[in-house]
């Protein structure tokens, strides 16, 4: 616990703002109203050794919510805290996992410290090209979460009012020496060498103090904007634009070039699973053609098979439909009696063609001695030697009319005819 007193005298990569909520969270005061330590009243949670991880199908998700810090630590109940070495645990975990095909950084942090900050950054980037790593800008992503966001695939902003840039180190020091005089406390720092002790809380910095720790933050600024500037490939000579720890709008910084785009968090997952799908697809021809190739004949097989067995089908409920309606045909026509001799002559595997041709011969014709005969076709009538004819050419699939008998095929035609001539 004792570490987050110590914290806040080293360099940070924050947002003012960051390290004004957080000096305020942590209750940094060194009595409290009732005259105790506010700070060592708070209560504490255990320290996480890995980020946070949300997966989403082939998209891994990792979390990295408020300040961030070197390592894990103890935080106060319901803080959130972020660790550098705790992302990058979980990061190599999603590296490694095969079934993850792109991963999300999703930050919403005013930053954290210089210690520790550029040792995630350098990995992030140098791990690019492995898996789509993409840096989302959920709320805020300033400082070193800017440094580390950058260092990623590309940086997208949830919306064009989210928070980015603060490119810069901040340091506070705070100085309790006229607290220790209320309270009639002197402490005494004894060192060897002259700036082993100097930026202490206990005595107020001098001119010469301050231009120590300014060149420390001045150095840890050039290591930071030439960092940012080759991972979004920016320009040095322009960074009094983008950088000098001035905020941005995400829809400024997309101008300037902090972010790559701007969608909302359920929209760069789906965009990154669609962009696995196509890619696995790609790299899949690419590894191993015979097999896609394979796939490829199977599948045209397969469509080739249901294609004929759909038109089997088709042409089996053709020849049906005509014979149900040649034999409605004859029946309503030359009545039952003629329907029912006809109906096992349809059903023996006829072509659709012979079955017509049968139904056509069946019909009547009027004739010049009944005038009063209603007629079931109006012109090209055939007589009974017509029928007898069309009959000669048809196979009956070896079923003869009225029995079940096996025949020869000059058998089949003359049963057919001496059937049909007696109608």
């Amino acid at each position: 616990m004792n570490d987050w007193l110590s914290l806040l005298n080293v360099p940070w990569a924050i947002s003012d703002e960051g390290m004004e909520i957080l000096t305020r969270a942590l209750g940094l005061t060194r009595q409290g109203p009732d005259g105790g330590s506010q700070f060592f009243s708070l209560d504490w949670q255990e320290a996480q050794t890995t980020a946070p991880r949300i997966d989403h199908g082939n998209v891994s998700e990792i979390e990295v919510f408020g300040p961030m810090v070197k390592r894990p630590m103890v935080v106060p109940s319901g803080f959130c805290v972020a660790s550098y070495e705790a992302v990058r645990a979980t990061l190599e975990l999603v590296l490694d996992d095969d079934s993850v095909d792109a991963v999300v950084l999703n930050i919403d942090s005013p930053g954290g410290t210089v210690d520790g900050c550029r040792e995630l950054a350098e990995f992030v980037f140098s791990v690019r090209g492995e898996k789509p790593i993409v840096a989302l800008a959920n709320g805020t992503m300033t400082s070193a979460a800017q440094y580390v966001g950058a260092a990623a695939d590309r940086t997208v902003a949830t919306s064009p009012m989210t928070v980015v840039g603060s490119v810069g180190v901040i340091q506070r020091h705070i100085d309790w020496s006229k607290l220790n005089a209320e309270i009639g406390v002197k402490p005494t720092w004894m060192h060897a060498g002259s700036r082993k002790a100097t930026g202490n809380p206990d005595e107020p910095l001098s001119k010469s103090d301050l231009a120590y720790f300014q060149e420390r933050l001045d150095q840890a600024y050039e290591i930071f904007t030439s960092d940012v500037a080759r991972y979004l490939g920016l320009d040095l000579a322009e960074v009094a634009a983008w950088a000098d720890g001035q905020h941005f709008r995400a829809s400024v910084g997309l101008e300037l070039g902090l972010m790559h785009d701007i969608m909302t968090r359920q929209e760069l997952i789906a965009s990154l699973k669609e962009e696995a799908m196509t890619k696995t697809a790609a790299q899949l021809r690419n590894d191993h053609p015979d097999a896609v190739q394979e796939i490829v004949r199977s599948t045209e097989r397969a469509t080739r098979d249901t294609v004929d067995k759909e038109k089997a089908e088709a042409v089996t409920q053709a020849k049906t439909e005509a014979r149900d309606e040649a034999l409605a045909m004859v029946g309503a026509i030359m009545g039952d009696e003629a329907k029912a001799k006809l109906e096992p002559v349809l059903k023996a595997e006829n072509s659709v063609e012979q079955a017509t041709a049968i139904a056509k011969a069946m019909t009547p014709t009027r004739s010049d001695d009944d005038k009063d005969k209603e007629t079931a076709v109006e012109q090209g009538g055939v007589t009974r030697a017509a029928i007898l004819e069309g009959l000669k050419g048809a196979d009956f699939g070896g079923v003869a009319p009225g029995g079940q008998s096996e025949m020869t095929e000059e058998q089949k035609r003359e049963a057919v005819i001496e059937r049909m001539s007696k109608l």
